[in-house]
């Protein structure tokens, strides 16, 4: 890539508006004639059953601390002057933090973006190892919004894009918010892409028959 063709990517970048993808900006892909960039995130309201695992976990961790002191550790950390500090440690709060830290990572470790080029989902972001899959409105051969009843009900779900190449699911949009209006934000796109490049198709095709029947070929 050439100076000039990096400093145009760096102007269309900075020409874009993100936004966090949300019902209310769902309908809005162009702002003052700027195009707006989309970002998705696992909503946490995938993980209801694990918060309420959290919540319970944490206030049985707390009574079961003070009904069996052998449950927390204790010890001297550092003594300043004559103020000794102690630490307090109850065991069992291991358990809690570990379903929290389960929940952060599911909610952050993926993201997906959607913008005037494609849809991309990065996954793997607070991991070892990232993978960043990207489908261009073009190649896109269908989409499809997924949800369970309990899903339905708390208005999440998975958003499934085809790749035209590998006649496969692509990317899977997993614990969006409103996955109905995600659908129809890409669907939407890749049909006007289609239309676009259709009429420029025909186009091309009618300048090439004016073309043969000038020089008469």
């Amino acid at each position: 890539m050439d100076n000039n063709q990096k400093t145009g990517s760096v102007l269309i970048d900075k020409m874009v508006k993100d936004a966090f993808g949300v019902r209310d900006n769902a309908n809005i892909f162009n702002d003052h004639g700027l195009p707006i960039r989309y970002y998705f995130y696992p909503t946490w309201r995938s993980r209801v059953l694990q918060l309420f695992l959290f919540f319970l976990t944490s206030y049985l961790s707390v009574r079961l601390s003070n009904e069996f002191p052998d449950l927390v550790i204790r010890g001297q950390l550092f003594v300043i002057g004559n103020t000794e500090f102690i630490l307090n440690l109850p065991i069992l709060m291991f358990i809690p933090g570990t379903i929290l830290g389960s929940i952060l990572l599911y909610m952050y470790n993926c993201r997906y973006i959607i913008d005037e080029r494609g849809v991309e989902a990065q996954v793997g972001l607070v991991a070892l190892h990232l993978r960043q899959l990207r489908l261009k409105y073009e190649d896109i051969r269908g989409v499809e919004a997924v949800q369970s009843l309990w899903e339905r009900f708390l208005s999440i779900g998975t958003v499934e894009v085809g790749s035209a190449m590998t006649e496969g699911i692509e990317i899977s949009m997993i614990g969006v918010a409103d996955p109905r209006s995600v659908q129809i934000l890409i669907g939407n796109e890749r049909d006007k892409r289609i239309k676009n490049l259709s009429i420029g198709n025909t186009r091309k095709k009618g300048k090439s028959a004016l073309v043969n029947v000038v020089t008469g070929d």
